[in-house]
């Protein structure tokens, strides 16, 4: 497997905006597993395309707007691993996650979060900023189809929200999101917070 990434920033005092590009080249070599019959193997390309602009907004609440999009194209059918999956606190929140994989997808997300309260704790506090609570309200739309198969017989869902993030310092970072789904889907037979569209992450950075 080779990767090629491309890389772009540009930072302003009231924006942000940040691009990648990966091109992903599956090889036929060490023993990798290879088809005939248009099963899905270790030789193929795809291509992964992400953006993500964020806007400060002084005059309203010194709150911030994010968007962001993923995409996702394959030449053919990927292994299982190289397949992109829509459903959960990264992607389209409101559905569990992993509810739809495939090897291609559109992932898109708005969100606006408003800083409401400082709530510090001394003893992880390193900065003025640290502690700050925010609310957000988003809406995510994800599409995903397989390779042989046409973009018209794709598979799709969204949701509107709300969340809650608070960040004790810049290595502890915590999250909880609520969703709404707006597609109907076949309830599970093994519910779990997900399924209601509650998804929680905290994040550790060393």
């Amino acid at each position: 497997m080779i990767r090629l990434s491309q890389d772009w920033l540009k930072r302003s005092r009231l924006n942000v905006f940040a691009a990648r590009s990966t091109f992903n080249f599956g090889l036929d070599a060490f023993d990798s597993t290879i088809h005939d019959d248009g099963l899905p193997d270790s030789q193929f390309f795809s291509w992964v395309g992400q953006l993500q602009y964020v806007r400060r907004l002084e005059t309203r609440f010194q709150s911030q707007i994010i968007f962001r999009t993923h995409f996702q194209w394959a030449n053919q059918r990927l292994l299982a691993l190289e397949q992109l999956s829509i459903g959960g606190v990264s992607s389209v929140r409101g559905y569990r996650e992993n509810f739809i994989i495939r090897d291609n997808a559109f992932i898109s997300s708005l969100e606006w979060r408003i800083p409401i309260k400082q709530l510090a704790i001394s003893k992880f506090k390193q900065n003025p900023a640290d502690g700050l609570l925010k609310i957000a309200f988003f809406a995510d739309y994800g599409r995903a189809w397989n390779a042989d198969s046409e973009i018209f017989e794709s598979e799709y869902i969204y949701s509107v929200g709300l969340g809650v993030h608070w960040s004790p310092n810049k290595q502890i970072r915590t999250q909880i999101y609520w969703g709404y789904a707006l597609r109907d889907i076949p309830e599970p037979k093994d519910r779990d917070l997900q399924d209601s569209g509650v998804h929680f992450e905290m994040k550790v950075l060393f």
